[in-house]
């Protein structure tokens, strides 16, 4: 980045591998908004994002901004997101639980737990 101070003017001027950078940037913040968007991101990066959740809700909003994609919708879009993966930890916890109890259940005793979980 060059600042040109000609004439009383005060420029910034990118150099190519500097607009390079910037537009490579950009594509992986709006991946990354897609990404989330769409339940498909990686938890470590949802858990990053939450972290600078208000400089991406700005950057989603400035590089959205032609498909009027709101600040709001895009917290609001996080937060759903966040909550998917407590939700799914906290069965997952009960899952090991469960499991845990059936693997000292004798044949007979399993089949009677199946046979409640499937009907009740």
């Amino acid at each position: 980045m060059i600042l040109n101070k000609g004439e009383g003017k005060k420029d910034l001027i990118f150099t190519d591998a500097c607009k390079r950078q910037i537009q490579h940037a950009c594509m992986l913040v709006e991946t990354k908004f897609e990404a989330v968007r769409s339940g498909n991101v990686v938890v470590q990066d949802l858990q990053y994002i939450n972290d600078h959740l208000e400089t991406f809700v700005e950057s989603i909003a400035i590089l959205k901004k032609n498909e009027n994609v709101g600040k709001e919708e895009v917290r609001k879009t996080v937060k759903l997101r966040l909550k998917e993966v407590e939700e799914f930890t906290q069965q997952q916890g009960q899952m090991k639980h469960f499991v845990s109890l059936c693997q000292h259940a004798s044949g007979t005793y399993l089949s009677q737990i199946v046979y409640i979980i499937r009907y009740f």
